[in-house]
């Protein structure tokens, strides 16, 4: 294990990444399979229709994708005399669309497991979000993953006023934030296997560091100085990757080829559910909580997983990303992430090192602070109030 590395002049330094203990929501696994259910004559509320949007029956809202809508009977009355009707084809809903590759993966693949064992006609995916094919087709990581099952784009079904659904399956999310079902690992691994080989599996040496750099504005959130810290890895030998730059297969198949595996927790560490099982991770997050999802997933795929945060930084919302945050020093950050991906077997030992040293220098320094204070209050009571003298 690498010692703490003293500053110059013998003076220690406090090191610039801290490890993330504690998770933003509950991390749990839920069993095997989530709940089912075949509609005959629901009804699809758009977005922008009357009420609360969402899938209906006589007894309520059913589909649970629209927490708003959760309780709330269907108000026939608003929907006008006689509802259009999809066709009869079996539709099978996937709740609210998106082209986020971390929400895709995450909300809208989680309802697609009864896929994996489908037997008969394929279903039409019925979907809420913004209507037009041609959007999902600038994605082709949504097509590759719907081709897992015999369909494509021109299956995706939505609608922008309300309409009956002859015949629907819904089912529920395999994946919630921090809550995932084991049938969900099934699906991701379903979809990924073609493209990973197992003769290859952790055959390449070289780190890689999944960068964020390229990340496309109206993403969540973005380093402000990670281009520093990137500088910094590839001198030391890390080899640089942007998942924008690569297709989904391609970056399927890197992630089971090399036996380290770094970058800014983001989306793209999703796909590891969809290589090789047994991923190291070690990755560096915005702040001291990582997001339930992360550790949810590695569990799903018994990865080994470190996530960091910077120990100084500063936040700006707004602007082009939701979030920018700092790497306060990311050459020094850029060395101890490393030094830890040299010696993974000792990250824990390390760490625990790192914690309590830090932990006792803050309560050696509260410590003489507070004598300090006490000396200096001493100090004061006697000017204040000198004692009495007898002549």
């Amino acid at each position: 294990m690498t010692p703490l590395r003293p500053a110059s002049r013998g003076r220690w330094t406090e090191p610039a990444i801290r490890r993330c203990r504690e998770t933003n929501g509950t991390v749990e696994l839920i069993g095997p399979q989530p709940g089912i259910g075949h509609v005959a004559d629901a009804v699809y509320v758009p977005l922008c229709g009357p009420g609360p949007w969402g899938i209906y029956d006589a007894g309520g809202e059913i589909g649970g994708a629209n927490a708003a809508a959760v309780g709330v009977g269907l108000d026939t009355a608003a929907l006008g005399d006689e509802l259009p009707a999809a066709d009869e084809r079996l539709h099978l809903y996937l709740g609210p669309m998106t082209a986020h590759f971390g929400h895709f993966v995450t909300d809208v693949v989680a309802r697609l497991w009864p896929l994996v064992a489908w037997q008969g006609e394929r279903p039409r995916l019925l979907y809420h979000g913004p209507s037009g094919l041609d959007q999902w087709r600038e994605h082709s990581f949504i097509a590759l993953m719907l081709a897992r099952f015999g369909l494509d784009i021109d299956d995706l079904v939505c609608f922008d006023e309300p309409h009956r659904i002859p015949n629907l399956v819904v089912p529920g999310p395999s994946f919630s934030h921090g809550r995932a079902h084991e049938e969900y690992a099934t699906l991701c691994r379903h979809i990924g296997r073609p493209f990973w080989r197992d003769d290859e599996v952790d055959t390449e040496d070289r780190p890689i560091f999944l960068s964020k750099l390229k990340l496309s504005a109206g993403s969540m959130h973005k380093p402000s100085d990670e281009q520093a810290l990137v500088d910094e890895l590839e001198r030391r030998g890390v080899e640089i990757v942007f998942p924008e730059d690569l297709s989904f297969p391609e970056q399927v198949a890197l992630l089971a080829r090399r036996r380290t595996i770094m970058g800014i927790a983001g989306s793209a560490l999703h796909t590891s559910l969809y290589s090789a099982p047994r991923r190291r991770i070690i990755a560096l997050n915005y702040w001291e909580k990582i997001n339930a999802n992360f550790p949810v997933i590695d569990r799903l795929n018994d990865n080994t997983a470190f996530y960091y945060a910077p120990r100084t930084t500063r936040y700006t919302k707004g602007g082009d990303y939701l979030l920018r945050w700092t790497i306060e020093n990311p050459a020094a950050a850029a060395a101890e992430l490393m030094e830890r991906a040299n010696d993974f077997a000792g990250v824990d030992a390390r760490d625990a090192e790192e914690d309590e040293t830090v932990e006792r220098r803050a309560r050696s320094l509260a410590g003489r602070i507070e004598s300090g204070r006490r000396w200096i209050g001493r100090r004061l009571s006697r000017v204040a109030f000198p004692q009495r003298r007898d002549p």
